[in-house]
């Protein structure tokens, strides 16, 4: 049987911005929006002053320094973004071939991935496993880039601010990295009946869902939470957070919250973003297992891995 690794966790992000200062500089919009205040634990946001691609191109070359995996072995890339879509549709085809040209992927196949929004990663590596698993694919390049346009808010009510980032990893069938023990994914056809008419069922569909997802993937894992080292989340506010790992049944303090002040919700990247922060002040030794968790509006993703 073929296993499946995830080894190069690259990240590139902004530069570091007061949300109070983009409070006050937006507050006409701020009022007429009826936004409740400042989302509680978020101090910072990032805000990039280079292009999107430039963004991508460094988290990318941060990933293929630190893999074995040369980048002409890899055989595939999959490029996710939130934002940069509906400004362009042809951005999936247009950056990639950029990333081919700066980074020397000169063998890759591209998909791109949007729908997914804020688990548009996990989603992503259910296609670069399902491709590694059923076709000739052995490395596969996932990737995201997410920049929020200056004529769109940033605040998503009290619950997040949006943040400029990238995040890549390399899916492989290579004994190297962090073994995935488990993927899942997830959505509701209950959103389809309640999404223009209760929020609250909105919610409560979204919550059990997620549920839902993570005892799977917990399950097919053989995990149970107090075994997890620990779980990265996406960076909303610490409410939201806190009521998640309630939800989850997860022990205190096994959720990583220290990136939420200091750089926010850069969407699907947020889960990479916090993994690499953690490596660097944690001891990881092999057998730990880490959960990865993202949920976007109607979808939900899920991971397990274990460090080899």
């Amino acid at each position: 049987m073929i296993n499946t690794y995830m080894t190069g966790f690259g990240r590139a992000l902004g530069n570091k911005c007061s949300i109070e200062d983009y409070i006050f500089q937006t507050k006409d919009r701020f009022i007429r929006d009826n936004n409740t205040g400042t989302p509680s634990g978020l101090e910072f946001y990032l805000e990039a002053n280079e292009s999107p691609i430039e963004i991508l191109v460094r988290s990318v070359k941060m990933t293929l320094e630190t893999t074995s995996i040369k980048p002409s072995e890899i055989d595939a890339i999959i490029f996710c973004t939130s934002t940069l879509r509906a400004a362009d549709p042809q951005i999936d085809d247009d950056f990639v071939r950029d990333l081919q040209s700066f980074c020397g992927m000169i063998n890759a196949f591209h998909f791109g991935l949007s729908l997914s929004q804020c688990s548009n990663i996990h989603s992503a590596c259910m296609l670069a496993k399902s491709l590694i698993l059923g076709s000739k694919y052995k490395n596969i390049l996932v990737c995201t880039v997410d920049v929020t346009s200056r004529d769109n808010d940033r605040l998503d009510g009290s619950l997040s601010m949006s943040s400029d980032a990238a995040a890549s990893v390399v899916i492989t069938e290579k004994l190297e990295g962090w073994k995935m023990l488990s993927l899942n994914i997830g959505t509701s056809g209950n959103f389809l009946e309640c999404r223009n008419t209760d929020s609250s069922a909105y919610m409560r569909n979204m919550l059990m869902g997620i549920s839902e997802c993570v005892g799977e993937a917990l399950e097919y894992a053989d995990t149970v939470p107090v075994e997890l080292k620990k779980v990265m989340t996406n960076n909303y506010n610490l409410g939201a957070l806190e009521a998640l790992s309630a939800l989850l049944l997860l022990p205190e303090g096994k959720v990583f919250t220290d990136n939420v002040a200091t750089i926010s919700h850069a969407f699907s990247a947020d889960n990479i973003i916090n993994l690499v922060s953690y490596c660097k002040v944690a001891s990881v030794k092999k057998g730990d297992r880490l959960l990865l968790v993202g949920s976007g509006i109607r979808t939900w993703g899920s991971i397990v891995i274990e460090k080899i």
